[in-house]
């Protein structure tokens, strides 16, 4: 086993999610929930600003 030094590490960021995210995003909704949200409940979001 091998170990990362977290000092090596970038700081963490955040941003606001966009629309280009959503192939990532669906990625991550698709392995994380037995019933993951569908592309469009994520851009219908988006659109709606939340």
């Amino acid at each position: 086993m091998s170990a990362v030094a977290v000092d090596n590490l970038p700081a963490p960021s955040l941003r606001p999610m966009r629309e280009a995210d959503l192939p990532e995003v669906m990625a991550i909704e698709q392995r994380a929930y037995a019933f993951p949200w569908t592309q469009g409940v994520f851009r219908d979001c988006l659109l709606a600003n939340h």
